[in-house]
């Protein structure tokens, strides 16, 4: 776990460091590489450059964007993001006595209602507390929410600039996946999206892993009495975010390679890439431990893969049979 990727010595007086954290960096990475070769694949079909660029970035501002409402609305932060802006003093902190006093949080630790609470919240200006919903780069993002509104803006750009929809959006099927995936690396580096603990802890396998004191798996497990405050680390685990990372590359790599030159129609690759990430991240969130959205003992992520797993579903078996039946006319 290294929740820094980069730290900078600035020398320069209120600005000592710069830290970029591991999962920010990770996914910057991510995005960077996959809007690369992105470009250069289309570039290579005769689309546009210039336009892959603009599309590629503007698919990860929506991205972003997308991801952090749904990260605000579902994963159990709203009411505190709520009060940062209207009540400060109601902000709380479900983290250990230690962790609220420790230097990354510098908290007051309530003894009465057992909970830390941010120290002097009143001195940011109401700007500042308003909009630390937005600050994504301290992590925080919802991958549903960011696909499904940098895709919806993605289709609207495409036909705007009247680029080819399906081949564009094919590309996408194994861009986004392959772009994820270093957003997955990120998330191990930071110690979120954890898994559950394994059921005998006598035996730790190679792909098992634990995280150590004061990482979120850690202060869940000593919240639960599961560890003492002695222990260095957690309970070994399901390397959940690793599994997401290589499912991703998997899907990515099969898109690629396998598909796109097999394809029975423009959009096939876009939406059967999106079909086995929904069906992979379904399984993999029974794995999970960490806090999130949950409805009717499934996740926020497992209802929503759930829709498009028909949408597409239903999506995919139109065209095809409207692909099959168009070539039956041709042959004609």
């Amino acid at each position: 776990m290294h929740p820094s990727l980069l730290r900078f010595d600035l020398g320069i007086e209120g600005l000592s460091e710069l830290s970029i954290s591991s999962y920010f960096g990770m996914v910057a990475i991510g995005f960077a590489l996959a809007i690369f070769m992105f470009r250069k694949v289309g570039a290579r079909q005769g689309i546009n450059g210039d336009s892959l660029l603009d599309l590629g970035l503007y698919m990860v501002i929506f991205g972003v964007l997308g991801a952090r409402l749904l990260h605000v609305i579902a994963d159990g932060e709203f009411w505190n993001y709520v009060h940062w802006c209207t009540d400060p003093s109601a902000v709380v902190w479900d983290v250990t006595r230690e962790e609220c006093r420790s230097n990354s949080l510098n908290g007051v630790w309530d003894s009465v209602e057992e909970v830390c609470r941010p120290q002097n919240p009143e001195a940011r200006s109401i700007w500042a507390r308003c909009t630390l919903w937005l600050q994504f780069w301290q992590g925080g993002l919802a991958y549903y929410g960011g696909f499904v509104l940098a895709t919806l803006y993605g289709i609207y750009f495409i036909r705007k600039e009247g680029l080819p929809l399906g081949r564009v959006i094919d590309m996408s099927g194994w861009a986004i996946p392959f772009g994820l995936a270093w957003g997955r690396m990120g998330c191990f580096l930071n110690g979120c999206c954890y898994g559950q603990p394994l059921a005998d802890q006598s035996y730790h396998p190679w792909w098992s892993v634990a995280f150590p004191r004061w990482s979120p798996a850690w202060r869940d497990h000593f919240q639960e009495g599961l560890i003492t405050r002695s222990h260095e680390l957690s309970l070994h685990l399901y390397p959940t975010q690793l599994g997401e990372s290589i499912a991703a590359l998997a899907i990515a790599a099969w898109a690629y390679f396998w598909l796109e030159p097999r394809k029975h129609f423009a959009g096939e690759v876009f939406l059967l890439s999106c079909l086995l990430y929904a069906i992979a991240r379904f399984i993999l969130e029974f794995f999970r431990a960490d806090e999130r959205g949950e409805l009717f003992s499934l996740s926020t992520s497992q209802i929503v893969g759930l829709v498009i797993i028909v949408v597409i579903a239903a999506v995919w078996q139109r065209m095809k049979r409207s692909s099959l039946e168009a070539a039956r006319a041709v042959k004609r």
